[in-house]
């Protein structure tokens, strides 16, 4: 957990920001907003190479904020891997989703 905590402080020191949005573009991460299953938050897909985050559109600003934050720490740390963020395995409990 200490790694996660000195690669966030890196990127924030890097780009001046603490908006995961920003620091997604500036990495040239494509981000993309679509409808998705209310159960599926977001996920981060590496196709043909480029890093993709893929996020709910039907969720608050905020919520989108979040899952923007967390699929960038896949695109960072695990480059070329496809993952998905779904709230039932997530930091989001169950009793907080409405």
């Amino acid at each position: 957990m200490e790694y996660i905590k000195e690669m966030v402080d890196k990127y924030k020191r890097l780009f001046k920001s603490t908006d995961p949005f920003y620091i997604a573009e500036e990495l040239n991460c494509i981000i993309i907003e679509t409808p998705m299953h209310k159960d599926t938050r977001g996920f981060y897909q590496y196709f043909q190479r480029n890093k993709i985050i893929y996020i709910n559109k039907n969720m608050l600003d905020e919520e989108k904020r979040v899952v923007c934050a967390h699929e960038l720490g896949h695109a960072i740390l695990h480059t070329h891997d496809n993952l998905y963020f779904i709230k039932n395995y997530t930091l989001f409990e169950k009793t907080n989703m409405k």
